[in-house]
């Protein structure tokens, strides 16, 4: 009995011995452990201030190169539609051609102050000195491309116009809201402004990218640049594929510094993998989200003027799919294909009747993007 009560003993002693050994790599695993969770919370507060830091400089940066701050949320087509004080811009004409009094005793300036005038008891609106000159205020924006008309006795061809001690003379581009409108309404100098724009932005955002979470890059990346591509979008809206290129480029770009990918990357699978719609894909979404406004009566009068929705003339089983009436072969705008009035019937017809259906604006975005994705990245 000697030898069973010593083999338990040693049995015993030998369990006590190992469970005191698991006992002390379980206080130095737990040791390790808090020493590196305290070393997370540090790299993650680190990691928060550096891009906090890179955001502000990025901003001071933007505003030295006199890049403008504007509004992401803007519905994208005020630029072009009208103003609540100042002169009118119909997106349904190619130029705003005000009353002017052209008698032969008056100049060129006088004639548009007095064709102004005589405008303004109908539509309210009045024409002051342009912030330019006065500092504040409402301005007012005409634009006449007699070259492209080819009028010869275009109004505003050799137009000055005096304020006070100032002489106004035409200019080839203007600026309004932030998007840049030239004479020809090609919108090219815009796309110029915001490429030039989005490279410089990219370009200080890629010397803090070391320094970036690929999470903490993407949230700044669409901030700062996806946003920029995004504001007023939906004025390119059915433009040449090489007029929106650069802007494409700058996406590819901006979905490689993301990633932290070479340069020449393929960008079709990163674009998926962030889920971004691509240039032209992001213009018609604003488009389509603009006309389901207009057909629900949640935008803006003057969108839901320029839509119509199909009403049948007898019972079909098409009436109830929100379906709009598509612009007239004999309209004047029937070849202008980049008109809103024009678009925007075309690509709501082509959507399925479960997304144009759709109960709120929640879901038909999220049935939208989908239609969007699978057209241009499958």
């Amino acid at each position: 009995m000697n030898w069973k009560s010593r083999l338990r003993a040693e049995a015993e002693t030998a369990a006590l011995m190992a469970r005191q050994r698991m006992l002390s790599q379980k206080h130095a695993l737990e040791e390790q452990q808090e020493l590196l969770r305290k070393r997370k919370e540090e790299l993650d507060l680190d990691m928060e201030l550096a891009a906090s830091m890179a955001k502000v400089s990025v901003l001071k940066a933007a505003e030295g190169s006199c890049v403008s701050n504007v509004s992401v949320k803007s519905d994208g087509m005020n630029s072009y539609l009208e103003r609540g004080k100042g002169t009118q811009l119909r997106p349904d004409t190619a130029q705003f051609v005000p009353e002017f009094n052209t008698q032969p005793a008056e100049s060129g300036g006088e004639a548009l102050l007095s064709g102004y005038s005589a405008v303004r008891p109908k539509t309210h609106n009045r024409m002051e000195p342009p912030a330019a000159v006065t500092g504040a205020g409402p301005s007012a924006l005409l634009s006449q491309p007699a070259a492209a008309t080819g009028e010869e006795d275009s109004p505003t061809q050799d137009l000055t116009v005096n304020f006070g001690n100032s002489l106004l003379t035409p200019t080839l581009s203007a600026r309004n809201l932030g998007v840049t409108i030239d004479s020809q309404l090609s919108l090219t100098p815009n796309i110029t402004a915001t490429t030039r724009s989005c490279r410089y932005t990219l370009y200080n955002i890629r010397r803090i990218r070391p320094l970036l979470t690929q999470k903490a890059a993407q949230v700044l990346i669409q901030a700062l640049v996806i946003s920029r591509l995004d504001y007023c979008n939906s004025l390119l809206a059915d433009l040449p594929a090489t007029a929106i290129r650069p802007l494409q480029l700058i996406q590819n770009a901006a979905a490689r510094l993301v990633i932290n990918l070479p340069k020449f990357s393929h960008t079709t699978p990163l674009l998926r993998s962030l889920h971004w719609l691509p240039v032209a894909a992001r213009i018609q979404f604003k488009t389509l989200v603009l006309t389901y406004h207009a057909v629900n009566g949640s935008g803006p009068a003057y969108i839901q003027d320029m839509v119509k929705p199909y009403i049948p003339t007898r019972t079909l089983r098409s009436a109830p799919a929100k379906l709009l009436v598509p612009p007239s072969l004999r309209a004047k705008h029937s070849t202008r294909s980049q008109l809103f009035a024009v678009l925007a019937p075309k690509w709501w017809n082509e959507l399925s009747e479960d997304t144009r259906t759709a109960e709120s604006l929640h879901i038909f975005r999220r049935k939208l993007k989908t239609h969007l994705f699978r057209l241009y990245l499958d």
